[in-house]
Order: structure tokens, then C-alpha cells, then sequence
């Protein structure tokens, strides 16, 4: 069905193999990390950034873009 694989062959795909899931480990792992964090949500990221700003707003009849005639 396969035939024959060298064992120099198998080596190779063998160790791919272990990278892959080495790789898909750590990412899985970083994921939960970051998930956890509360400052994961951009909503609620936006929600704190919009709460701990102040704003100061133009004095009436300030135009701050004009645009050529």
C-alpha cells in the first residue's frame, strides 16, 4: 500500500510531526493566556479607554477642518 519508507525518510516526516504539535502546543497555550486576560475584550478595552479620558470639546463656532474653496 505504501511500500517501502527508509528509516532516513521516516526521521524526517516523523519530526515534522513533532514540531507541528510542539508548535500547535505552545500557540494553544498563549491563546488561553491571552483569553484570560482582561484586557482581551476590545470592547471592553474601548469601554476603559472611553471612562478614563477626558475630553475636551472645541468652543462653539471653532471650525477644526476647513476645507479650500
Amino acid at each position: 500500500m505504501w511500500g517501502h519508507l527508509d528509516a532516513a525518510e521516516y526521521k524526517h516526516v516523523v519530526l515534522g510531526l513533532i514540531l507541528l504539535k510542539y508548535i500547535s502546543d505552545a500557540f494553544n497555550e498563549l491563546y488561553e493566556k491571552l483569553a484570560e486576560d482582561e484586557y482581551a475584550d476590545p470592547e471592553a478595552r474601548r469601554r476603559r479607554l472611553i471612562q478614563s479620558r477626558e475630553y475636551i470639546l472645541p468652543p462653539p463656532g471653532c471650525t477644526l477642518v476647513t476645507f479650500p474653496e
